[in-house]
């Protein structure tokens, strides 16, 4: 709770501190700072973000009176039609939220030293731009100099000036009592139980309650001996990117005995010379998603000072299943040994027909409860992946097929989907969030999850981009 204390605090304090530092960087300072900003390691890669950053940024240096509506940022930035809605298309308040940690993050790490900070505030879009310390005042004007001390006496200070500090600095021990007052209630009032645990438990990770949550989800796989093994799956196509490709469906029943490993499961990696080219097998792609998604858990294992390693699910064996601790990114659709695992389990993923006679994946619960869909699909508004609105996935911790090593699945419909379910179970938030639905004991004041579980999540999707995870519903597996 430490860092919402220090969050909550500078926000209240930025109008008081302000008055005291009343000189603004200058319009050559903003655009160096803006530079800057767009070629740091924070922004890299995130086109939509610079957009976003630049166009804010340069109407506020030339319209300083001007306000930055919503619509304007979705139609000329972001690329929506002008058709578009706030109240049903988020992208916009997604985008700037985005936006405000990266500029946190940055200013914590590369930018630290930086004479500038360019900050967006939230409740608006216009950025404002602030010394990170105050620079030297000008030279005295000659109507001060009344002022100015006379050589071997202290300096003469206006009554005045002891009075507006007084008020200043009165002003600022409210603001900061007010601030803390409101922090407290709203912890008070969070989930009791879990921020008792979390505040009262030790973590390898720290002793912040967002490190804790990390630790108790994680605690299996953070208190292995060996180096925990990330598979992620590349799928399998048929042809090459000269004849054409097309997308093997491995689901299909094969007709030889389980293989010693994925790998063994594929047809002939080449053909003879003068056969047909449509026969070669190509497996040396990967989704957008798993990459995303060895980045996020790679953050977490490396904060928690866990070693891994990194492997594609097709180089698998069962000998690696039987003896190491592995996150497999991507369902028994890519990651071909999930297929034959011994654990049942309520959530599979299957290839059906949709209305056209085109195959889709969804998948099916096999044991649904009240209020529990049968089957989950993927929600899309046109044929194109970047038309894809909703998608699902889920998260398994299954059994290894040793004795004390586990598997955690992070699946989902699309490489989307995997790439949120990653990004679930390596965010703090989403770990409290999660642990909560998951919790099924307070005895003796340390909550008890589940040795093995599934979560079904509903992933919106916004451009070919998650922007909001949800908790669907689990089920404890026996």
């Amino acid at each position: 709770m430490s860092k919402q204390i220090s969050g909550t605090t500078d926000d209240l304090l930025k109008p008081s501190l302000n008055l005291l530092t009343t000189v603004e960087p200058g319009r050559e300072g903003v655009l160096e700072q803006l530079e800057k900003l767009i070629r740091s390691q924070a922004l890299h890669g995130n086109e939509s973000l610079k957009a976003l950053l630049r166009f804010i940024t340069l109407k506020a240096l030339d319209q300083p009176e001007a306000q930055i509506k919503e619509y304007t940022l979705a139609v000329e930035v972001l690329g929506r039609s002008s058709d578009f809605d706030p109240q049903i298309d988020s992208v916009v308040r997604v985008q700037t939220g985005r936006l405000r940690a990266r500029l946190h993050q940055y200013y914590e790490t590369e930018g630290r030293d930086d004479q500038i900070i360019l900050d967006l505030p939230k409740g608006g879009y216009i950025p404002t731009f602030t010394y990170a310390h105050s620079p030297l005042q000008p030279e005295p004007s000659e109507a001060a100099a009344s002022v100015l001390p006379v050589a071997g006496q202290p300096p003469a200070v206006p009554e005045r000036n002891w009075k507006l500090l007084a008020g200043l600095l009165a002003g600022l021990l409210a603001i900061v009592t007010a601030g803390l007052s409101i922090v407290a209630v709203k912890y008070r009032a969070a989930n009791e139980r879990l921020a008792a645990v979390l505040t009262t438990q030790s973590t390898d990770s720290g002793d912040s309650g967002e490190g804790q949550a990390l630790s108790l989800l994680w605690g299996d796989f953070l208190r292995a001996p060996d180096p925990i093994l990330i598979a992620y799956s590349n799928v399998i196509f048929q042809g090459n990117s000269a004849t054409g490709m097309k997308y093997l469906n491995p689901l299909r029943p094969r007709h030889s005995a389980t293989p010693q490993s994925a790998s063994d499961a594929l047809p002939d990696r080449a053909p003879w010379p003068g056969q047909n080219p449509a026969l070669v097998f190509d497996d040396h792609y990967t989704g957008v998603g798993e990459v995303m998604g060895i980045h996020f858990l790679a953050d977490v294992l490396r904060k928690a000072g866990r070693p891994y390693r990194v492997r594609r699910g097709l180089l698998l064996t069962w000998e690696n299943v039987k003896t190491e601790n592995i996150i497999f990114l991507g369902s028994a659709t890519e990651n071909l040994l999930l297929r034959d695992l011994p654990q049942e389990q309520d959530f599979i993923f299957d290839s059906q027909k949709d209305e056209q006679g085109n195959p889709r994946a969804v998948i099916i619960n096999l044991k649904p409860r009240l209020g529990e869909d049968k089957l989950y699909s993927v929600r899309r508004e046109g044929p194109s992946t970047r038309q894809i609105s909703e998608v699902y996935a889920v998260v398994s911790l299954l059994r290894g097929l040793g004795k004390q090593n586990k598997l955690l699945v992070l699946a989902g419909l699309t490489t989307l989907g995997t790439q949120a379910a990653a990004e679930y179970v390596s965010g703090s938030e989403y770990a409290r969030d999660l642990i909560a639905h998951l919790s099924a004991s307070a005895e003796a004041g340390a909550l008890r999850l589940p040795a093995h579980y599934q979560v079904v999540l509903r992933v919106k999707v916004n451009d070919g981009v998650p922007v909001r995870i949800s908790y669907v519903t689990h089920h404890s597996l026996n």
